[in-house]
């Protein structure tokens, strides 16, 4: 027997473990810590979902789920935000740097910074140019993972002279460590 045609029909979505975000993912959106550190609160038991303490960080989460973090409900996540920042001479691209160098945080306002943006790629601590800061993960890995295959072009202005052997061995192209 078939189905009535004239019968209306039910859209129900039953949402199922496959729906949502990651709980680890979904924490980090809402700002508070990287994924990694989200992992480690979830596995120490910091964190529940609609009151129900949770240890798995691959446990996937819905809009309207309610996180709490020691006990702090989360808020929503974070929009991203794209940010060029021309980064000058010695300064390093990184979020915080252990030899305690400038950073290209520190020109960034206050504001700003709790957005928990970070460099995307690398410029030479001796080298200046734009530079691209986010806090969208996913775009970040695209740009910057050797996988998806971005062409990068690079312009260099050299003080000085450089020999033409040089010029011809650039030109060919060279591989480094991390490929062509």
């Amino acid at each position: 027997m078939g189905r009535d045609p004239s019968a209306p029909q039910q859209n129900i979505h039953k949402p199922d473990v496959f729906d949502g975000i990651r709980l680890n993912k979904a924490i980090a959106s809402a700002g508070l810590c990287s994924r990694r550190k989200a992992d480690q609160l979830i596995f120490a038991g910091q964190v529940s979902v609609n009151g129900v303490p949770e240890v798995n960080p691959a446990r996937h989460v819905l809009p309207d789920d309610r996180i709490a973090v020691n006990g702090r409900e989360l808020g929503a996540a974070q929009d991203y935000c794209y940010l060029l920042l021309h980064k000058p001479v010695q300064t390093v691209c990184t979020v915080s740097d252990p030899e305690g160098r400038p950073t290209v945080m520190e020109y960034l306002p206050t504001g700003l910074r709790r957005l928990r943006l970070y460099p995307v790629g690398r410029l030479d601590y001796f080298s200046e140019g734009l530079l691209l800061l986010t806090n969208d993960g996913q775009l970040a890995q695209r740009l910057t993972h050797p996988r998806h295959h971005q062409p990068k072009v690079y312009e260099v202005l050299v003080r000085g002279s450089v020999p033409e052997t040089a010029l011809t061995t650039m030109r060919q192209g060279m591989r480094l460590a991390e490929g062509q």
